[in-house]
């Protein structure tokens, strides 16, 4: 689908999923995560972000509350990839119990010190005991995917919501980086190589019912029409014009998933 020489994106014809192949190991995806990510992209960031995952779980909520999952009465809440924990402090503000898991050392102990219990990761959590589980730009960075949203099912009690949010990179997004690809940029409209799966509303679907959760709805998510996380006019102007051609396209920045287990 696409290629630059030293990455190169393949589709699976069955289930429409892109991964990128040569992917990194896991110790290259701890490297990733450092403190200096989480100052940069999170922590410089912090009140709009906080905002921001605000109105994501009460999106959440308002869809849960439609389907009457009785996650929707909130109670124990597992934000799996928390990094520093801002989704888990919107969680408590709204009433949740809420805890996470992150593989990052720096992130794990920065939201412990605010109180959140938060894991190095699901082994040793005990199944059928959460209402919600949430992962929040993290699916697409791992590299097992479908073994992420199993682990998911079974911590979930019965009734219990998943709530997915991830970036939107349909088939039609890989022929406009490579019609781009000559300006060298391509690779970063692709988030390549730290996003490791890329989906679409259709096949992550496919995904995730697969495991036996019901999926009830996906609706996308065009966070850069709204400035992003940047400062800068001139790169907000761009990004805009992009996404609106990307919204002609079909193409949306971010969707979010929401499933049931029956």
């Amino acid at each position: 689908m696409w290629g630059d020489g030293q990455y190169e994106a393949l589709r699976c014809g069955k289930c429409g999923v892109v991964w990128v192949s040569p992917q990194p190991g896991e110790k290259q995806l701890r490297d990733i995560y450092t403190g200096d990510y989480y100052r940069r992209w999170y922590l410089s960031f912090e009140e709009k972000r906080k905002e921001y995952f605000r109105g994501r779980l009460k999106a959440a909520e308002d869809v849960l509350s439609v389907k009457r999952s009785p996650a929707a009465a909130r109670g124990r809440l597992l934000d799996i990839g928390c990094g520093v924990g801002f989704f888990l402090e919107a969680a408590k503000e709204k009433g949740w119990e809420a805890e996470g898991t992150e593989i990052s050392d720096f992130a794990r102990e920065y939201a412990g010190k605010k109180g959140f219990r938060v894991y190095a990761g699901c082994e040793g959590l005990k199944d059928s005991s959460f209402e919600m589980v949430t992962m929040m730009d993290v699916l697409a960075h791992v590299t097992d995917p479908a073994g992420y949203i199993n682990k998911a099912k079974a911590l979930l009690k019965n009734g219990g919501a998943l709530v997915i949010k991830t970036p939107d990179h349909p088939a039609g997004l890989f022929r406009m980086a490579g019609i781009f690809s000559f300006t060298g940029r391509s690779r970063a409209l692709l988030h390549i190589p730290a996003q490791l799966f890329h989906f679409d509303p259709g096949n992550l679907t496919g995904v995730v019912e697969r495991s036996g959760l019901r999926a009830v709805k996906t609706e996308k998510v065009r966070e850069a029409l709204r400035g992003g996380w940047t400062s800068s006019c001139l790169k907000n102007s761009l990004v805009k014009l992009f996404n609106a051609a990307a919204s002609a396209a079909g193409i949306g920045e971010s969707f979010m998933l929401y499933a049931i287990k029956p």
